[in-house]
């Protein structure tokens, strides 16, 4: 347990001279200290389950791999999120190509409407991933600049976009959608469409996401989430550090969860004016 918790596999592309056009190679990933917390407590639940059935239920164990592990309690780390400067950098590189290499600059071309709306709605409205990638066109009202997402627990709720957004992601829809990418007919509906003319999964918009955010910053640290957390921040500094409007915007079932984050974007002058007040 101590060695399956804190790692995990992961594929990553590398280009040298023998492979130009990348290669898949595994590496082992350590998790951050939260994410083994939270990996911990899941098999935690699992074997806590499991325990507790009556002895005579075919699925009842005795084992318990996971009680002698200690959960020690972790201290939340301040929030990354693209500055305005690399935020103006990371559509600057969707519009120009600098700084992708690869297959990555290979479609470029091809893919820079539709990849502009992806980040320009995470930017935009601060949606999850998996809500981006469940989008269908139908959701979409763009008279009103609405889109219908299905939140955590398939919980419909509504997002709304600024012009900006809604300018950008009717571009792609009009223009790039069909033309380019030609859905077939069971992603007839989806809104986001790969170069294989299927619905965009979770992870094909993650990588779509990391190619520019890492030729930015030169990092893998700045994921899809890292844009949602850059929507957050900026809704905290816009409203004045209302955490009940971050909350809503962020679509936080708990106050906490928002305080956790986003106390930490405050700088040194906002922390001494709190407490006064």
């Amino acid at each position: 347990m101590l060695n399956y918790v804190p790692r995990y596999s992961s594929e990553i592309t590398v280009i040298d001279k023998e492979h130009p056009e990348g290669i898949e190679k595994e590496i082992i990933r350590k998790n951050s200290k939260t994410t083994s917390a939270r990996k911990l407590a899941t098999l935690k639940k699992f074997y806590h389950y499991f325990n507790n059935l009556d002895p005579s239920e075919k699925y009842y164990i005795t084992n318990d791999p996971v009680s002698s592990v200690r959960q020690t309690k972790d201290t939340k780390e301040p929030v990354k999120y693209l500055t305005d400067e690399k935020t103006e950098a990371l559509f600057n590189c969707i519009s120009t190509g600098d700084g992708l290499i690869g297959k990555s600059a290979k479609w470029t071309e091809k893919t820079r409407e539709r990849d502009r709306a992806i980040i320009a709605l995470f930017l935009g409205t601060g949606m999850r991933v998996s809500e981006l990638a469940g989008i269908n066109i139908q959701d979409i009202n763009f008279e009103k600049s609405s889109i219908r997402i299905f939140r955590k627990e398939r919980r419909e709720d509504t997002v709304f976009m600024s012009e900006k957004v809604r300018d950008t992601l009717l571009s792609y829809v009009v223009r790039s959608r069909d033309e380019i990418f030609q859905p077939d007919e069971e992603s007839e509906n989806a809104l986001f469409i790969s170069y294989k003319h299927k619905r965009m999964s979770v992870s094909a918009i993650e990588r779509c996401v990391s190619k520019y955010t890492r030729a930015v910053t030169g990092s893998d640290e700045y994921t899809c989430h890292k844009l949602r957390d850059t929507f957050g921040t900026r809704v905290y500094a816009e409203t004045g550090g209302n955490a009940k409007k971050v909350q809503v915007a962020m679509n936080h079932k708990s106050a906490s969860t928002t305080l956790d984050y986003y106390i930490a974007a405050m700088d040194g002058k906002e922390k001494e004016n709190a407490f006064k007040d």
